[in-house]
């Protein structure tokens, strides 16, 4: 990282050419050399761009200073980026409420940012985590490679960009900088987080057996350091890799291992997940009585909004095929109240369309699996969509309309296929 990569920056960002930022400086072939880093600039030409880019003094002409004191302040933020989001807001405050003095070495500048959009990306915070992307991020690296950059920076690169690439759904690229991470990080607590992250890109490319090495591999670091918290959720996610591999019965021994834990610490978010999990099993296996009492279990759980709609939704479905129709009923109108977003209404209206049926509501029924049908295509959900081409071309072969039946089924075959 160097002074001319600064200037190219900047000079873009407020609109400069070359011509126009050189002009009564230098010459515009010597700034494109000074951007490039191949020419060590005076200090009055310094002097006189930091002028017309609006810029402090020493934002430009100290930009070989750095301060021993915002490495440990930038290593320990890189910390809290990954273990304790939380504790990163005041080490922001710190270095921005004097940011042009505090980050006039261009590599602590690149540094910093590369940790600050790793915070947005856990705090969601979109539109400025691509503004200092692109802007920033982007031109500092270009032409520059990885691994010629420091260690503790380069940690820091390819977490960014392992977190950066799974919130751009782009899986592959994101394993590839985490498992990169992975060898070169000496800090246990990370490297375990980090692997039990690259269990879970596994699994959300479908590759559950890596995904189950991965979060074994996890576990073992979470036993070394003692993180009890950890240690649970991953028996937790092996026991659902399980689970999706149709292994139940190993399934439920991590779940156990899980709950273990859970009830012992009293660590109830986990508790609910691990409930949820064994009823899924259980309805799995077709006993919905056993499921239901270990979906109520979850939902006495401390549970996200997010969660609680899910269990919601299995709840009703048992009810449903336990023919307990009302107390169905019940749950749906609880459920709803939760709901503040179209996509959960609509998944857990998919739960409840057996309610129609059973009770004898035909045209209710078809009612609203044409809805469903026309949501899930317009948001192209999949998963939901075949399940209720399917639904629905079923119910019309019962009716004897078996050329809509037919459209249905080769409707949800062809998605199948592709």
């Amino acid at each position: 990282m160097h002074i001319g990569r600064r200037i190219h920056i900047e000079r873009s960002l407020k609109g400069y050419t070359l011509s126009s930022l050189a002009q009564g400086i230098t010459s515009k072939s010597y700034l494109s050399k000074l951007e490039n880093g191949d020419a060590v600039p005076s200090e009055e030409i310094l002097q006189s761009l930091a002028e017309r880019l609006h810029l402090p003094s020493d934002f430009i002409l100290c930009h070989d200073q750095e301060d021993s004191q915002l490495w440990s302040m930038l290593k320990q933020l890189f910390y809290y980026s990954i273990m304790d989001i939380g504790k990163t807001e005041s080490i922001i405050e710190l270095i921005e409420s004097d940011y042009y003095f505090n980050l006039r070495s261009p590599q602590q500048e690149f540094y910093y940012l590369v940790l600050k959009n790793l915070v947005l990306i856990k705090k969601k915070q979109t539109e400025e985590l691509e503004n200092v992307h692109h802007r920033y991020l982007v031109p500092y690296l270009e032409g520059v490679e990885i691994e010629s950059l420091p260690t503790e920076i380069q940690r820091a690169v390819y977490c960014y960009f392992g977190y950066y690439h799974f919130s751009q759904l782009h899986y592959k690229k994101s394993l590839d900088n985490l498992s990169r991470l992975y060898e070169i990080i000496d800090n246990q607590d990370i490297k375990a987080a980090i692997i039990y992250n690259i269990s879970i890109l596994y699994k959300r490319m479908g590759q559950f057996q890596d995904a189950i090495i991965a979060a074994k591999k996890a576990i073992e670091h979470y036993k070394q350091i003692d993180s009890t918290y950890y240690l649970a959720l991953c028996f937790n996610s092996v026991g659902d890799l399980y689970r999706e591999k149709k292994l139940n019965k190993e399934a439920l021994v991590e779940f156990e291992n899980a709950k273990k834990l859970a009830e012992e610490h009293s660590y109830k978010n986990i508790l609910s997940y691990t409930y949820h999990n064994i009823g899924l099993i259980s309805k799995e296996s077709g006993d919905h009585e056993k499921a239901s009492t270990y979906f109520y279990k979850a939902l006495h759980q401390k549970m996200e909004k997010d969660s609680l709609l899910i269990t919601y939704r299995e709840l009703i479905s048992c009810k449903l095929n336990e023919r307990k129709i009302e107390e169905a009923r019940q749950l749906y109108d609880t459920a709803k109240l939760l709901t503040d977003k179209e996509e959960d209404y609509k998944k857990l209206a998919f739960n409840f369309t057996e309610y129609y049926y059973i009770n004898k509501e035909f045209e209710h029924y078809e009612k609203e699996l044409n809805a469903l049908v026309l949501y899930f295509e317009k948001t192209n959900n999949v998963k939901f969509l075949v399940i209720c081409y399917k639904k629905l071309a079923a119910f019309y072969f019962q009716l004897g309309k078996f050329k809509k039946s037919a459209i249905l089924y080769d409707k949800a075959f062809d998605i199948i296929e592709s």
